[in-house]
């Protein structure tokens, strides 16, 4: 298993294209920085995480990557050698390629550490699971092999791990686990002379109370500094108090707090606190001073309903605390580190306010630095837009290394990560103010002095002309009462505009329909365009003609307005018509062959009357009806279509699109249509759906990127996916299991079928992302087909997909455990119990034109008129027999073993049919 990794990660590295040159930074700033190679998965973030290392001259840093698949990524292990140069590779898969892990933010993110002797070392994607733990092969190399196996406590699940290098070469690791009855903090070691990992202690553990690792150290003298926080309550929660500190001495086996005192092991809510007052704290970071004593702990608190960050100091009596960021809005990591007296925190300030350009456009990195007693000072780094998450590294020469993420994917954004140095040599050069500028995209309004006229608090009219179209703190609200809401972009020169947008509305709501746009020129107002109607954001007015003026007006009916951006461009790019609110009945195809009738209607936003034809374009085998369809549309007019779309009578599961094109403006939507063929999705609400009791959201990824539910343990909750069989017959039944280890292990599914009900618990944590197998039965398509998951047991039940797969062979009732539950109808334990009946010669003696039936117990063999060689075993009880080569049970036919002697009768001397009990 090891060398197929292997072979998979040397694959996979490869030398990443030159390294960017260093951003465009105003002359003479201190921080430098520069975007590391390669794609980066929105998922690349965190508080907790150590992603960054450095060995031999060059740094590494492991990062989320987009995955294949939707919602899942892949892990990256990049170096920056001492020249520059980046490589890197993915984790490898047994399969052959890169590993991929589902999504989950603030969680399955990587951390890393390297050995004494070059080996690094990966801890990835962890949230309740088990070790997913990588090593690479060589010292200094990046081609990674998955080493989980020689993990300690292998029973247990783990979350936020958080390694370190000790100066000896080992390395320390501080993670939550949970060995399945509560989470508890463990401290591990990786023993470079045994090349092995033992568990040190369980550092936390509280009953009704659960640890949240912050941060881990080792000084220059071994001892092994740790930081973490609480939950008050058993399970996850983002409120956390009582932040500890904690002091390992592996030479004397103890640990101490602060003060030096000793802590009995494993430590509580109030044992060796830096923070016990209500407010919440997260992500705390520690800097140590040269003699390897605790300089103090910065962290995230809040009391007054924003974030701020504190900074702890141990006076030698008591905590001393100072603010260095008042309560505001800062993103949740921090990085600090200390060297020669010069102590820094560093954290990412947001905006609220797009009048701050600066932030907005530059980036919100600041630090905090103090030199020897001195004063706390204030410096805006910038670094690069959106880069909120991060992590800081101190090399030995003081040198700070940056971990900067950006993983805001936005219409003109992608996620990145940023690399970045700041020195100890001399003052810190801060970025220039002034230096965020409004990407240029060709707005001819981006930048304009806004006056509007009303405002509701606290939005800004500048706001529509800051480059931002999207974020919800970049938009301008008109006053309550305002009988005709009115906004001027005045421009520095006259331009030449064709075409105008208008973004409005709160998350796809409350969008503008109507508005005049009005153009100055010479001093004299103009109305350009009046629109009526227009269905989403943004409305776009297209010009038959350009305009040239030093001004654009857009007045809007009474009534509150809110606009995002107001745009123009010289020349028009947009299409003069859209195509928009596709809906189909049903919203799937449930079987092959089925059909499905799918509206939608088209938008004539220009300023003149459109004719022409409209293609739905399909893939082979689909057909559509009508495939093309006729239109004439006045200006700011609508036509509602309207085709109905057939899928392959041999079709199997496809997700495909359906594409409406015009022959003059291209193609205009893209619908996309599901053929089920047999499977359903707890996202398809009723009738195939529906639920009782209380269900919520998970995270979790179902099959193909849906997503599943949970409800809580015992909570008696059910869901029941209804399928429309598309004929009688027998069908195999699976659900799909999401991954998590904390899920229920005895969930049960009670499946209806012609012949009844049949309970069956699943143990969906023992499964990983795959279809179980519930059993093979008949059914009647006049009946009602269904299969029920019933929270009854311990655990979260998850319910995602199931599959009425039609054939197979019918299959015993398996046995079914005692579930303690306080719910109403829990089935009862049943264990299979095998009979046979034996038939003689006289009970199988028949003519070639008779059906004969012949029942001894509870065995019922019948055999057809017109046939020798076929029997049909109905049993009623049975679904499986031996002795025979009768296969399954209840209603199954089956050959025997050689033909009935004689013409018109059986010279068979006796038949033993055997089966289990249903």
């Amino acid at each position: 298993m090891l060398l197929a990794a292997a072979a998979a990660a040397t694959v996979a590295i490869g030398l990443m294209a030159a390294p960017p040159a260093i951003a465009d930074v105003p002359p003479g700033e201190s921080l430098q920085i520069e975007q590391v190679p390669g794609a980066v998965d929105q998922s690349n973030r965190a508080g907790w995480w150590h992603p960054i290392a450095e060995y031999d001259g060059s740094t590494y840093f492991a990062y989320d990557a987009p995955a294949a698949t939707d919602r899942r990524h892949q892990v990256v292990l990049a170096k920056r050698d001492a020249l520059g140069a980046w490589t890197s590779a993915c984790l490898p898969s047994p399969e052959g390629g890169c590993v991929e892990y589902l999504d989950d933010n603030g969680h399955s993110q990587p951390s890393i550490a390297i050995d004494g002797d070059g080996y690094v070392h990966a801890f990835v994607s962890m949230h309740n699971s088990g070790w997913q733990y990588y090593r690479s092969q060589e010292p200094g190399g990046i081609a990674m092999v998955d080493a989980s196996g020689e993990m300690p406590d292998q029973a247990s699940v783990f979350t936020y791990p958080v390694p370190a290098t000790a100066p000896n070469g080992d390395i320390y690791l501080l993670i939550r686990a949970n060995p399945g009855e509560r989470y508890m903090g463990n401290l591990y070691r990786y023993e470079l002379a045994s090349s092995a990992w033992t568990r040190v202690a369980t550092v936390a553990d509280q009953e009704g109370f659960t640890p949240y690792p912050d941060d881990l150290q080792v000084d220059a003298n071994g001892r092994v500094h740790l930081l973490w926080e609480w939950t008050h309550v058993p399970g996850a929660s983002g409120d956390r108090y009582d932040g500890t500190y904690l002091v390992y001495d592996p030479a004397a086996g103890t640990f101490e707090d602060v003060s030096g005192g000793e802590v009995t092991l494993p430590a509580t809510t109030t044992s060796a606190r830096y923070e016990s007052r209500p407010g919440i704290i997260q992500t705390a970071r520690m800097t140590l001073a040269d003699d390897g004593s605790l300089s103090g702990v910065a962290y995230r608190y809040n009391d007054t309903g924003q974030f701020g960050v504190l900074w702890a100091e141990w006076d030698g009596a008591q905590w001393v605390r100072e603010t260095l960021l008042e309560p505001t809005t800062v993103t949740a990591s921090l990085g600090a580190t200390e060297a020669g007296g010069i102590t820094r925190v560093f954290f990412n300030q947001e905006t609220t306010d797009c009048r701050d350009l600066d932030i907005h456009w530059r980036g919100g990195l600041t630090v905090v630095e103090r030199r020897g007693d001195g004063d706390w000072e204030t410096y805006w780094l910038g670094g690069e837009r959106n880069t909120a998450q991060m992590a800081a590294y101190m090399r030995p020469d003081g040198t700070d290394v940056l971990y900067l993420s950006s993983w805001l994917d936005s219409p003109i954004d992608h996620p990145a990560l940023y690399f970045a140095t700041l020195d100890r040599e001399g003052e810190i050069v801060p970025a220039a103010p002034g230096s965020g500028v409004i990407p240029d995209s060709g707005d001819l309004l981006a930048g304009a002095t806004v006056t509007a006229s009303s405002t509701r608090t606290p939005t800004h009219a500048e706001c529509v002309a800051d480059g931002n179209y999207w974020g919800e703190n970049s938009r301008w609200v008109s006053a309550e009462g305002d009988a005709a809401p009115t906004l001027t972009l005045t421009m520095d020169a006259p331009q030449s505009m064709s075409e105008f947008r208008v973004y409005s509305g709160t998350r796809g709501e409350n969008i503008v329909t109507d508005f005049t746009v009005r153009v100055r020129s010479g001093g004299v107002w103009t109305t350009v365009a009046s629109v009526k109607g227009s269905p989403i954001s943004p409305a776009v007015v297209v010009l038959d003609q350009p305009v040239t003026g030093d001004a654009v007006r857009i007045v809007f009916p009474r009534g509150t307005t809110r606009i995002y951006e107001i745009e123009a461009y010289a020349q028009a790019t947009s299409s003069a018509l859209i195509a928009y609110g596709a809906s189909s009945t049903p919203p799937f195809i449930e079987n092959p062959g089925g059909a499905s009738d799918t509206t939608f209607t088209v938008y004539n936003r220009s300023a003149s009357a459109r004719t022409g034809e409209l293609s739905i374009l399909s893939p082979q085998g689909w057909t559509i009806t009508p495939a093309t369809q006729p239109y004439s549309i006045p200006a700011g007019g609508k036509q509602t279509v309207t085709f109905t779309t057939t899928a392959p009578a041999d079709g199997t599961f496809a997700a495909v699109e359906l594409n409406v094109v015009d022959a003059e403006e291209g193609e205009l939507l893209a619908i996309p249509i599901e053929l089920r063929d047999g499977i359903l999705h707890a996202t398809d609400g009723a009738p195939w759906y529906t639920e009782t009791g209380a269900w919520l959201d998970s995270s979790l990824v179902g099959f193909h990127d849906t997503r599943s539910r949970y409800a809580q343990a015992q909570s008696c909750a059910t869901a029941t996916w209804t399928p429309t069989l598309p004929a009688s017959g027998v069908y195999t039944v699976s659900v799909f299991a999401t991954t998590n280890s904390q899920s229920a292990t005895q969930a049960v599914y009670t499946v209806a079928h012609a012949n009844g009900v049949t309970p069956i618990a699943v143990d969906q944590a023992a499964v990983s992302g795959e279809w179980i197998t519930l059993g093979t039965f008949e059914f009647d398509d006049t009946a009602s087909a269904s299969v029920t998951l019933s929270a009854y047991g311990t655990g979260y039940h998850r319910a995602g997909s199931v599959f009425f797969e039609e054939g197979g062979e019918l299959t015993a009732r398996p046995a079914f455990p005692e579930i303690d539950s306080p719910c109403a109808g829990v089935p009862e334990p049943y264990t299979p119990v095998e009979v046979c009946e034996d038939f003689d010669r006289t009970d199988l003696t028949w003519n070639w034109n008779q059906e004969v039936v012949v029942t001894k117990g509870e065995v019922t063999v019948t055999k057809p008129a017109g046939g020798h060689d076929a029997l049909l075993v109905n049993t009623g009880t049975l679904t499986d027999t031996s002795a025979t080569a009768l296969s399954n049970g209840a209603w199954a036919a089956a050959e025997l073993p050689g033909p009935l002697s004689g013409t018109y009768g059986s010279n068979i001397q006796a038949l033993t049919v055997c089966g289990w009990t249903r």
